[in-house]
């Protein structure tokens, strides 16, 4: 990771995050990311891009999270997506992508900062950060290997394993009463 003397902006996508960590076995405690880039870096911006239901944040199931993320500093973008329900009864959102919000947040960061740090495995932000590095912005891809495109993890300039750096991003384990 680089010095603190650069300007950062931390950017998350949040879905492919969520679902990175928790193919890994863990979830995020960003808390401990909070204090990580707080003590690490001249950090100048926090976003988290997630969808969210069409009807209302009530019934998010991540809105402790999206409320708590917001207090402390983040700017959460939300896209409105469908629900969709599969012949198995699994719902999921569709048509609830952030890339272009994520793009354009990143394409606003030049000439502000040094350095983007981009959670996500998704291979389409590759022409993303190969326009960000010719603009001389220094990307780092947070994800795990098993989640990340290998496009995605060849085109960055550093690519920062969840797995091997679970003491800074990982939430403790919780015991269940039975």
């Amino acid at each position: 990771m680089m010095s603190d003397k650069n300007r950062v902006a931390m950017i998350v996508d949040g879905a492919n995050t969520f679902s990175a960590a928790r193919a890994s076995c863990f979830g995020i405690d960003w808390s401990k990311v909070y204090a990580a880039y707080h003590n690490r870096y001249n950090c100048l911006a926090r976003y988290y891009a997630t969808g969210t239901r069409p009807d209302d944040d009530h019934h998010n199931p991540i809105a402790k999270l999206l409320d708590w993320l917001e207090y402390n500093g983040f700017r959460v973008v939300r896209r409105a997506g469908k629900e969709f329900i599969s012949d198995d009864g699994h719902v999921s959102l569709r048509d609830a992508d952030v890339r272009v919000d994520i793009t354009l947040i990143a394409v606003g960061m030049i000439g502000r900062v040094d350095e983007i740090h981009l959670w996500t495995g998704d291979g389409a932000y590759v022409p993303l950060v190969e326009a960000l590095q010719r603009a001389g912005i220094r990307v780092s891809v947070i994800s795990t290997i098993a989640a990340a495109s290998d496009k995605l993890r060849r085109a960055c300039d550093d690519f920062i394993d969840l797995d091997k750096n679970r003491e800074l991003f990982a939430r403790e384990a919780v015991e269940e009463n039975a």
